[in-house]
């Protein structure tokens, strides 16, 4: 029986050359697996979207990478990281799970505060994008996606201070400073960003620390990562038509190790705070402050069994509390058990077979299945399929929230879907690659916040299904050996549109129609610039398209760069009411204190 169930793939392996020569991508990916393998290797539809210490002068901050991809829609209350909502093939941004080096950021008072991304983008290295579900791997909220966000090490002696002025007032400033070894590596970098805003009570403040520390002992390669986040904000218009004001810290840390070959722990703690003044100019009239702690810690390991396959397992743990004059005193915890089974023949075929048990709070329980499936039909094209469960509980503040325009529900159900997706990967040369992927979910007892009268609140409630049906496609050309052109489109369509005389405050805000067209690439005289087209029609809304591009200089101690945003001035909102910036242009140079290369 054991041989009859890998003579196809032995057969394969004579008929076929090994697809990993003809294709080029062999950039290593974490996000959707286990243990890292090339991205061409994997099984799941996963876009990487990297970045290095010569292209971050291209990019004012790490939001601006999540607009390179068409499934990644970011619905901005204000640029450059001061508040944004994040969603992935048509579901909430609450069902989108944020990772730092693959620990949990979402935040468990309000989605509102997942991106709220601690470290200066001067100090990530890519970020790894799952779409679709992920909870038989993250647990809660990997329903529409995964988004980790990736740090990275210095590579020797680096020193860089970085100046900027711009549009709307901007004044930016960031210092880095590395040193690394083969087994010791620190990166200590920070980042203030200050803005008056484009309009009035839009100004805001950010202010980012980190330190990044890498030792290898003799149990194997740990890391440290320490990071801070401190964001005061103008927050006009963002909850309803008032001149509001709002202020969020994180602290973060987190710690890997790894225990040998084959087993690794990790434990991180997350502490955010949120101060919210619905009227800026009188705070005394309705003030509200919100703390929450976040503690996590894992166990995996991974054990070899014949025939090249792998059996991965491991419990973790996650337990977060809140004070909050609003939502009062809070706690609840979850563990979990994970089991996958994971084959790969010839680097041909692959499939993974994993069950995931979430047991939270009052003893009750998720369970995640996933089944995902891939193989090369030759050197060019490789198909793959995935069938997985997700879940995700609500915040606090979709349980517990009480204003005059908003209220929570206490009596609100987890979240669940189930996720089919079906892809064609194709690789015909090592400049020239594209990928096709068809997708459903079927969303049970969704959130959102419904207003069923004019004059009632918005409160939240259980949408009792949605089907969503989705095609991603992609093509990815590299004109030289430094030039890369990407375009990206993604259809979606849901199978349910509100109620007559009902308002939805978020599930029914996602694009129908999403498509972007990028190029980076090197230049004369030691530049390198790249630009980016985004167009978007939301549901049941008008089109708009908005056009970015950037240069800076690569050559010398002094590198100057020139970042522009909005080209057309188009006018335009990712979330309704809340305008975003017209035309703007922010322009500085980089030092570079260190070795200059």
């Amino acid at each position: 029986m054991i041989l009859m169930s890998i003579l196809p793939a032995l057969l394969a392996g004579l008929l076929f050359q090994s697809p990993a020569s003809a294709a080029a991508q062999d950039s290593v990916v974490v996000t959707g697996s286990y243990q890292p393998v090339p991205l061409n290797e994997t099984d799941r539809a996963v876009t990487l979207l990297p970045i290095t210490p010569k292209t971050v002068l291209l990019y004012n901050s790490v939001t601006d990478l999540f607009k390179l991809d068409s499934s990644l829609d970011l619905q901005q209350r204000a640029p450059n990281d001061v508040q944004g909502d994040l969603s992935i093939r048509g579901g909430t941004f609450g069902q989108t799970l944020v990772l730092l080096n693959g620990m949990r950021l979402n935040d468990s008072q309000s989605g509102h505060h997942d991106l709220d991304i601690p470290v200066p983008i001067e100090a990530i290295q890519q970020v790894e994008v799952l779409q679709g579900s992920g909870s038989n791997q993250y647990g809660s909220d990997a329903v529409g996606g995964v988004v980790n966000v990736v740090t990275r090490h210095p590579d020797g002696l680096e020193a860089d201070l970085r100046s900027a002025l711009g549009s709307f007032g901007t004044n930016q400033e960031a210092l880095t400073v590395g040193a690394g070894t083969a087994k010791y590596s620190e990166l200590l970098s920070a980042s203030r960003d200050f803005s008056t805003g484009f309009i009035q009570d839009r100004d805001y403040r950010n202010l980012s620390l980190s330190s990044n520390t890498m030792l290898t002992d003799p149990l194997g390669p740990g890391s440290i990562l320490l990071a801070l986040r401190d964001s005061p904000f103008g927050a006009n218009q963002f909850y309803g038509d008032y001149d509001s004001w709002e202020r969020t810290k994180e602290w973060f840390a987190a710690a890997h190790q790894n225990i040998f070959d084959n087993t690794e722990v990790d434990f991180a703690y997350k502490r955010h705070t949120d101060l919210f003044v619905l009227f800026r100019e009188d705070p005394q009239i309705y003030t509200n402050r919100h703390a929450d702690e976040t503690y996590e810690g894992s166990a995996r390991r991974t054990d070899d069994l014949p025939f090249g396959a792998k059996l991965h397992y491991g419990t973790e743990i996650d337990a977060d509390s809140i004070e909050s004059n609003n939502l009062g005193y809070h706690q609840r915890h979850r563990e979990a058990v994970f089991v996958d089974y994971d084959l790969r023949v010839f680097k041909r075929y692959s499939l993974s077979v994993g069950l995931r048990d979430d047991i939270y709070s009052g003893l009750r329980n998720q369970l995640s299945p996933n089944v995902s499936g891939a193989a090369w039909l030759n050197q060019h094209f490789k198909l793959r399929a995935a069938v997985s469960r997700a879940f995700r509980l609500p915040t606090y503040t979709d349980l517990y929230y009480s204003d005059p325009t908003t209220l929570g529900n206490p009596n609100l159900k987890p979240e669940t879907a189930w996720n089919y997706e079906g892809g064609l990967d194709w690789h015909a040369n090592s400049t020239l690659q594209g990928s096709l992927t068809v997708f459903n979910r079927h969303d049970s007892n969704i959130i959102d916040y419904l207003q069923t009268h004019p004059n009632a609140p918005f409160m939240a409630m259980n949408v009792q299904r949605i089907v969503f049906t989705g095609v991603e496609a992609s093509a990815q050309y590299a004109l030289a050996a430094h030039h890369r052109l990407k375009a990206t489109y993604t259809f979606l369509h849901g199978d349910k549109a509100p109620d007559p005389g009902t308002v939805s405050r978020y599930v029914f805000n996602y694009p129908t129609h999403s498509a972007v067209a990028s190029w980076e690439g090197d230049l004369p005289f030691g530049l390198i610039a790249r630009t980016r087209i985004g167009a978007l029609q939301r549901f049941q809304q008008g089109p708009y398209a908005v056009w970015d591009a950037s240069i800076a200089s690569t050559k010398g101690r002094f590198r100057p760069f020139l970042q522009l945003t909005n080209l057309t001035n188009t006018s335009y909102q990712d979330l309704p009411n809340i305008a975003q910036p017209g035309r703007a242009i922010v322009g500085g140079v980089n030092v570079k204190l260190g070795k200059v290369l």
